[in-house]
This record gives C-alpha cells, structure tokens and sequence, in this order.
C-alpha cells in the first residue's frame, strides 16, 4: 500500500461507524488494499473516472456499504451484484458480511477478469464474480429459484433496470436499485413493467451522506 494507507484505514473506519457501519479493522485494511489495486488496473483499463483516494472511499467503498443498514439486506443470505462494474457495490459489502453469499455480474469480460483478480488478493471467499448479462444470468440458475437480494448501482433507468434484475431475484426476495436524487419520472414509467415481472415498489429510502445524494428504490418481488 501507499505511505498513506494508515490515513486511509483511518478514514474508512471512521466514516463507517459514523453512519451506523459496523467494520473492523482487517475489513478496512482488505478495502484499502482493493482501492489500490482498481486504482493500479486503472492506468491499464477504464475502471472509474474517480482516482482521488479520499473521493474513491467516499465515492465507492463508503457508499457501497451503505446498503449494509437496510433491513433486506440485513436480512439475506444470498445477494447478487448485477453491472459490478469494478466490483462495487459488491466487493466492499462481501467484505463486510462474511456470512453472505455473493455474486458479481458484468457484462465485459475484462471487468470480470479484474474483480477476480481482486477477488483472490482479498482472499475472498464468500464471493464469485462471472462474466454474464442480468437478463441472461436467469438460465444459469446460480442461485436456486433466485437470490434473495438483487443489487445494482447506477446501471440503467429502473424500466430496463428491472428486465435485468428482477427475474433473478426469488419469491419473497428484494431488489435494491441505487438511484439518484431526482428518480420520480423513472418510478412513474417503470410500474408497469415491474409489475409484469411480479415486482412491487415497497419504499425509496434516502441513503444520501455528506455531499452524496442517494435513494434506494427496494422493490419486493410477489410473485
């Protein structure tokens, strides 16, 4: 790590704990360790336009654990991470919940191969990343019937958003889409299709902290 990892471990535990985030130390230091190395693979291939440590731990170690304080996600057991991306939101929670089980999923094939990577430089063991489309990953049955948490952040508008996340999530299970600030236009156009999937919105929750504004849509999936 860098000469200024202590500060960094520092600040990841600090600001978790003041948003209610319960994590130790060893669970800082592996979170440290995984922004060093997406910031390494990011002079190589695209991974985030964020390369600021402190905005990289704001940005995306500390608001991919904030989904950890929601009760359906207190409550699972199985979750699945749908465009990962650079392994976020899921690689900071499989860290944080070792008692889960987790999926990433991505579209490109190169993404995939990084988070792997990462995967196993964590020593991760609780956590599979593959290389596969939302609305194509139903037929590989990963999880019997679904898993019970379906989470994905900044993918796409909630109308094609819940083509891809919806069929993977089991009966009785939840879909935690991350969305902006302004997301009533998109509620309103995709109640239709969520309803066709055998979805319900159930709440918006803001998760927003600091300068980042957040709302959880969490839509339960009925049958």
């Amino acid at each position: 790590m860098k000469d200024s990892s202590s500060d960094n471990i520092s600040k990841v535990i600090n600001v978790s704990r003041e948003l209610g985030i319960n994590i130790n130390i060893d669970q800082a230091k592996k979170l440290i360790s995984y922004m060093s190395y997406i910031l390494d693979c990011n002079q190589y291939i695209n991974l985030t336009a964020i390369t600021n440590e402190d905005e990289f731990i704001t940005k995306h170690l500390i608001d991919s654990m904030v989904i950890s304080r929601l009760e359906e996600y207190i409550d699972a057991n199985t979750v699945i991470d749908i465009g990962t991306g650079a392994g976020f939101p899921g690689i900071p929670l499989a860290v944080l919940s070792n008692d889960k089980q987790f999926l990433l999923v991505d579209s490109l094939l190169k993404r995939i191969k990084i988070v792997n990577d990462g995967i196993n430089l964590l020593e991760l063991k609780n956590v599979a990343a593959v290389h596969a489309r939302g609305e194509a990953l139903e037929k590989k049955r990963i999880f019997k019937n679904g898993a019970d948490l379906v989470i994905a952040r900044a993918v796409a508008n909630m109308d094609k958003l819940v083509k891809y996340t919806l069929p993977n999530v089991k009966k009785g299970g939840f879909l935690i889409a991350l969305k902006g600030p302004n997301i009533d236009s998109e509620l309103q156009e995709s109640q239709e299709i969520i309803k066709k999937l055998g979805g319900r919105i159930i709440r918006v929750q803001d998760l927003s902290f600091g300068e980042l504004r957040h709302n959880a849509v969490v839509c339960k999936k009925i049958n």
